[in-house]
Parts: C-alpha cells; sequence; structure tokens
C-alpha cells in the first residue's frame, strides 16, 4: 500500500510539473530579444533582454497619465509620429522628423533639425530651404550651386534679385525693369546684338564701333570736324567738314572740304 502511494505521488509530481512546462514554455518562445525599449512591441518593455509585459501605468500603454508628465500615448514607442516616444506631443524643432504626414497636411515636415537658425538647409518652420521662400541662406559657399547672395520671395526676375537668387546685373541675359534712366543701374537692353556692354542700346557716340550699323569709327563726342565725323564715319577729304584736329604741316591737314571731287573750283579736291 505504502508503495502504490509513493508510486502515485510521483505520478501526480511528474504530471504537475509536466503541466507547468507546457504552460510555461510558450510565454518563453514568445518572449522577443531586445536592446531597447523600441524593440519591444506596443505595452510591452525591455529588461534583461527579453520583452515583458508591463503591469503598471508607462509610457506607452496608450493611456495619458498626466499626472507621470504625459501629453499624449498613442500606445506605441515611435518617434517620428505625432506623440513622441517619450509621450511629448511632436513639434517642429524638436529635432525629429515627423514621416506620419503628407505634404498637404497641416504639421507635415520636410525636415527638423532640431536648431533655431533659419538661415540653414532647413527652416525653422521645419520646411527645405529653397531659393525664393525669402530668407538668404548663409550656409553655402559662393560657389556652391544652392548659394544665395539673395532672396527676395518673389517670382520677378526683373527686379534687384534674379530667380536664382543672384543680384541683377548688366550681362545676366534679363532686363532690369523699374528703373529710370538716370539710375546707374538701368539697362535698356541686355546681352543682345543691338545692347552694349553698359546694357544701353548701341548707338554713334557711345565710343563704340558698331559694324553690324555701318559704323567706321566711334571716338564717343559729338565733334564733327576731328577724325571721326559725328555720323560714325572717318573723315575723309570731300565729305563736307573741314577738319579742324589737323595742324597744316601734319597729313590730312584740310583747308577747305566743299563736299564735293571737283578741281577746278575755290577748293580743291585732293
Amino acid at each position: 500500500m505504502g508503495t502504490k502511494m509513493r508510486k502515485s505521488s510521483l505520478y501526480c509530481a511528474i504530471t504537475m510539473l509536466l503541466g507547468c512546462m507546457e504552460i510555461m514554455a510558450p510565454i518563453s518562445n514568445k518572449a522577443t530579444p531586445c536592446q531597447h525599449h523600441s524593440d519591444c512591441l506596443d505595452r510591452f518593455f525591455c529588461s534583461d533582454g527579453l520583452c515583458l509585459r508591463s503591469r503598471t501605468d508607462k509610457c506607452g500603454d496608450g493611456r495619458v497619465q498626466t499626472g507621470r508628465g504625459e501629453v499624449c500615448d498613442d500606445g506605441n514607442r515611435r518617434e517620428n509620429d505625432g506623440c513622441r516616444g517619450n509621450c511629448q506631443a511632436a513639434r517642429c524643432g524638436d529635432g525629429v522628423l515627423r514621416t506620419d504626414l503628407t505634404a498637404n497636411d497641416e504639421g507635415y515636415e520636410g525636415c527638423d533639425d532640431g536648431n533655431v537658425d533659419d538661415t540653414d538647409a532647413c527652416r525653422n518652420n521645419c520646411q527645405i530651404a529653397r531659393c525664393g521662400d525669402g530668407v538668404i541662406r548663409l550656409d553655402q559657399a559662393d560657389n556652391s550651386p544652392e548659394f544665395e547672395a539673395c532672396d527676395d520671395g518673389n517670382t520677378n526676375s526683373a527686379d534687384a534679385c534674379l530667380n536664382t537668387c543672384r543680384p541683377a546685373r548688366c550681362g545676366d541675359g534679363v532686363v532690369r525693369l523699374g528703373l529710370s534712366a538716370d539710375d546707374p543701374n538701368f539697362e535698356a537692353c541686355d546681352s543682345t546684338d543691338d545692347c552694349t556692354n553698359q546694357c544701353g542700346f548701341a548707338r554713334c557716340g557711345d565710343g563704340l564701333v558698331q559694324a553690324q550699323h555701318n559704323e567706321t569709327c566711334d571716338d564717343g563726342n559729338q565733334v564733327n570736324d576731328d577724325a571721326c565725323t559725328n555720323a560714325c564715319q572717318i573723315a575723309v577729304c570731300g565729305d563736307a567738314i573741314k577738319r579742324q584736329d589737323v595742324e597744316p604741316s601734319a597729313d590730312h591737314f584740310e583747308f577747305c572740304d566743299d563736299g564735293n571731287a571737283l578741281n577746278d573750283d575755290d577748293c580743291v579736291g585732293n
């Protein structure tokens, strides 16, 4: 009888042990290895390398605990949505880029560098800096394609700042508008064949010989009786203009010039 009792007790003990192992095994198998809390599922935390379910209120359990300083609790540990992993509301400037919104959504972030410098690649409104946003970038060298020397925030390329965020200048190919003719930056034209390097229309008397306009000279003055006439033609005997800029002993001196080639009148045509 005693032997039967001992066998029965041993059988019960073994049965209970096997039953416990069946219950414990799934728990052990389901425990996820981890190094950080973020490695675990919602409402789990990392302890001794395994994800364990929390039995106490904590950030990430899906319930806002204002007494614990929580502003939000969306039940996950993701940093890049509307509620940070520390249960604080996401905001522009917190250094974490939100990825849960589209470009048309309020609160969308194209960048977030976590600083208050509005002149670098990421604006203080968490939008990527661009030429035309009205803020001059200061973080680029002048040989960089993203360098901005100016940024007036408009799309008018005919003012002082081009749409490339470079200052307007004579020769940039864009006629600057809005200036009076006596302004030193006034441009009548820019980079066309009939435009001078000073962005004025080519004309006789501007000091530039325009062969396409049949100019043979241009001395830039209004003196008609020197070597270059006011018609921008080289002075010659017979042009009906008596030169006054040559000494009597010098070549090309003219005693007279009646504008013809006759040698039997008062002015000999030589």
